[in-house]
């Protein structure tokens, strides 16, 4: 990934936090601010780490996590 892309993600990745925040207030009910309370601590996770490569690896495993979590979601007659 080249350096300018890499940017764009980081800041929609820094983003996401007050857009789930938002969400999670909207929204009634548990489910949304339970599931912003689980990724919360993955997001801060990769935004903490100041290597590129360690990053990179770290926001791969958010991603197959939130991956695991939409699966798991949708098996369950999730839309």
């Amino acid at each position: 990934i080249d350096a300018e892309n890499r940017q764009k993600a980081l800041r929609r990745l820094h983003l996401l936090k007050p857009k789930m925040a938002y969400r999670a207030r909207k929204e009634r009910g548990r489910a949304v601010q339970e599931l912003v309370d689980v990724l919360n601590p993955a997001l801060d996770a990769v935004l903490a780490e100041k290597d590129t490569s360690k990053q990179d690896e770290c926001f791969g495993r958010f991603v197959e996590f939130f991956e695991a979590i939409l699966a798991y979601h949708k098996s369950y007659g999730g839309n």
